[in-house]
């Protein structure tokens, strides 16, 4: 009995052994799997449809040497543009420039006293235009002595005598220069021009005047005629309509 117990006890270890052996024993490896012929074909095709495929009608450069990049720009050597041939000579301009006067040489400083002498020393009917660059309506006016001196400037000496300055060091008499000459250039005057050394208040005072624009007609003796100014019976005169006039008919 003994004995029959030892083999039951040892068939029993030896069954739970395999048993053990056969669980913890490693991992069966799957069987591969073989795919079937359509999809081989169809891996094959995206295989090769994956790869790169050369563009027809590439360019290619003719046997020879490649040129190199250069980044410095060769100079022109011939000048553009429209040229004259060789050998022509082009003729100077001719402009006649024998009556173009600038302004500025028109243009002298003086006082009062000094240009009254001239005029007395001139023996010759004088019209004397007393104006500045900021009375309008002297500039207005001042068109009118241009075009008497324009009619009758071999019977007549016309004068313009400025009086900007009004005796400030800041702004002595040529400090109007520039800006007189500029005027005088663009109404085309072409007579004597005084920019006073006299103050402006000093001239009304001597000249009895209250305003500007106002205009004096001398006789050929130096003698005042006529005072034309923005009041009494001259208020509101002009060139065409009083000035002119009268010197019309003084000057004969």
């Amino acid at each position: 009995m003994t004995k029959r117990f030892s083999v039951k006890v040892l068939f029993s270890l030896s069954t739970t052994l395999l048993l053990s052996l056969a669980g913890c024993g490693g991992e069966v490896a799957d069987s591969p799997v073989v795919p079937p012929p359509e999809s081989q074909k169809a891996s094959s095709s995206a295989n090769e449809a994956s790869r790169p495929v050369d563009a027809p009608g590439t360019l290619e450069l003719p046997p020879g040497e490649i040129p190199s990049e250069s980044n410095d720009q060769e100079e022109p050597t011939e000048s553009g543009g429209l040229e004259m041939p060789t050998g022509v000579e082009v003729p100077e301009a001719n402009l006649d420039t024998s009556s173009v006067q600038p302004a500025s040489q028109t243009i002298q400083f003086a006082q009062w006293s000094e240009i009254e002498k001239q005029v007395v020393a001139s023996k010759k009917l004088t019209v004397v235009d007393f104006w500045s660059l900021s009375c309008q309506p002297c500039l207005k006016e001042f068109s009118g002595l241009v075009r008497l001196h324009n009619a009758l400037g071999d019977k007549v000496r016309c004068v313009a005598v400025d009086v900007d300055f009004d005796g400030r060091k800041s702004r002595p008499p040529e400090y109007y220069q520039e800006r007189v000459a500029a005027f005088l250039t663009k109404v085309g005057a072409r007579f004597p021009t005084y920019i006073s050394k006299t103050s402006s208040d000093e001239i009304f005072a001597e000249l009895d005047i209250d305003s500007i624009p106002a205009v004096f007609v001398f006789d050929a003796n130096g003698k005042l005629v006529k005072r034309f100014v923005d009041s009494g019976d001259t208020v509101g005169f002009s060139y065409d309509k009083d000035v002119i006039p009268l010197v019309s008919q003084l000057a004969g």
